[in-house]
């Protein structure tokens, strides 16, 4: 705080803001430089702020992105109702990638046959989950309980490694915090999966994951 109060020309990144008391003594504090911020929050901003929306993806590069994600390590397989599929996440691109990481898993499904695992999903479960909740919110809860699902199936220590991640920060998340949870060769089989669900990212540079940060997921399992 010390160093941003007396410097000027900075630019700091604050990444996934969910409530603006969060940084209002950091903005108050600092004055001398500028800050990036990312945030689901489109109101409760002061006018010195300048907002710049991003949308949702087109339908050609929401298509391609989950063409490409999904048939990378597979090469070409059946993408019938590729397009349906989009446009049900409603173009988001963190849905997309997601759907497409399972499609990745699974390649003898296609996107129609994942929409109809969508249909089933229990959507109820989110209609009513209070004004905070966004549409948004509520497709990428259908999309992760589908996920939970499958990988619990297939390890269910990867559902316990991440419900342990979730109670640390999104980012730069050490690895050797999950020392001891497991043998080190069922951490490994077990965060294998996680990253290729895109449920997790690893950084071999830093030794360190990453998990996205989306409201809880109801699940079955204990």
């Amino acid at each position: 705080m010390q160093w941003l109060a007396s410097h000027t020309g900075w630019l700091l990144i604050l990444d996934n803001v969910n409530a603006r008391r969060d940084i209002d003594d950091l903005l108050g504090c600092a004055p001398t430089g500028r800050f990036l911020i990312t945030s689901r929050l489109a109101a409760a901003w002061p006018d010195a702020v300048t907002i710049l929306r991003l949308d949702v993806l087109n339908e050609d590069d929401s298509l391609a992105l989950l063409t490409r994600t999904a048939t990378a390590a597979t090469g070409p397989q059946d993408m019938d109702g590729a397009d349906d599929l989009c446009a049900e996440l409603g173009h988001l691109a963190l849905a997309i990638k997601q759907a497409a990481a399972y499609l990745a898993q699974t390649p003898l499904l296609t996107p129609r046959g994942y929409l109809n695992l969508l249909a089933q999903a229990p959507a109820n479960l989110y209609q009513k989950g209070g004004a905070g909740v966004t549409n948004s919110e509520r497709t990428i809860a259908r999309i992760w309980r589908l996920t939970l699902d499958r990988i619990h199936q297939a390890q269910p220590l990867a559902t316990e490694l991440l419900r342990i991640l979730s109670w640390y920060a999104p980012d730069e998340i050490p690895v050797n915090l999950l020392d001891g949870a497991a043998s080190p060769t069922a951490l490994n089989g077990a965060l294998g999966l996680l990253t290729a669900y895109n449920m997790a990212t690893a950084d071999p540079n830093t030794h360190t994951l990453a998990n996205p940060p989306p409201r809880p997921v109801p699940h079955p399992h204990p």
